[in-house]
């Protein structure tokens, strides 16, 4: 993102004009979580992790969290809650499609709630990969984004379609879940639930163009 986008982000967080902060974690996280088979320690990484609701969800769950939001008036907030529920976690401001903020292969699971869907075509492609690169083998991505099945009316978060989707994440990921929900709270849109397992590039006819 450039330095524009990150001061529009910013002044967001700043004059609260924030639809989907519903200071509840997801409800698809708390529901998933439990299935994906992941261990108390085990790392996860959120991004675009807001104020930090569902990253500090994960880290009372006992996860190793580390969340990443471009905006440095976003994290402050994370941080405040974060200190107050008495998690530990880290909160890193970055631009994660330029930089991930986690080594290779070290994370069980990365969850976005709205992220992926902001992006054009090429933003989505390499959030895709940049979520591979940062989850173990048989790591997962759990994922929610507008659905492009019901129109914006010029409102509500961005809408992506299931070939948009696919065009992004199956290059990398195996789909075992894409399914329509709604954004819980005041957002209530249509989104796509999707959760996607990494690939293993030494699987048979696995190849990276």
């Amino acid at each position: 993102m450039s330095n524009e986008a990150q001061q529009r982000w910013d002044l967001r967080y700043r004059e609260g004009d924030l639809p989907w902060d519903t200071g509840e974690p997801a409800p698809e996280l708390v529901t998933r979580l439990p299935g994906l088979g992941l261990v108390p320690g085990s790392a996860a990484l959120e991004v675009g992790a807001g104020t930090g609701t569902n990253a500090v969800w994960m880290a009372l769950q006992g996860l190793e969290v580390t969340a990443v939001d471009i905006s440095a008036t976003a994290a402050e907030r994370a941080r405040a809650r974060a200190q107050a529920a008495g998690a530990q976690l880290r909160f890193e401001v970055q631009d994660w499609l330029v930089e991930p903020p986690v080594p290779a292969g070290s994370q069980a699971l990365v969850f976005d709630r709205g992220c992926f869907h902001v992006h054009d075509a090429a933003g989505r492609s390499r959030f895709a990969e940049q979520a591979h690169h940062v989850l173990a083998p048989d790591g997962a991505w759990l994922s929610l984004a507008g659905n492009a099945d019901e129109e914006s009316l010029g409102r509500g978060p961005p809408r992506v379609s299931v070939a948009d989707i696919a065009a992004a994440v199956e290059p990398w990921f195996e789909v075992q879940e894409l399914r329509a929900v709604r954004f819980h709270g005041q957002v209530g849109a249509l989104a796509w639930l999707g959760l996607y397992r990494r690939r293993r590039p030494e699987r048979p006819g696995f190849t990276h163009d």
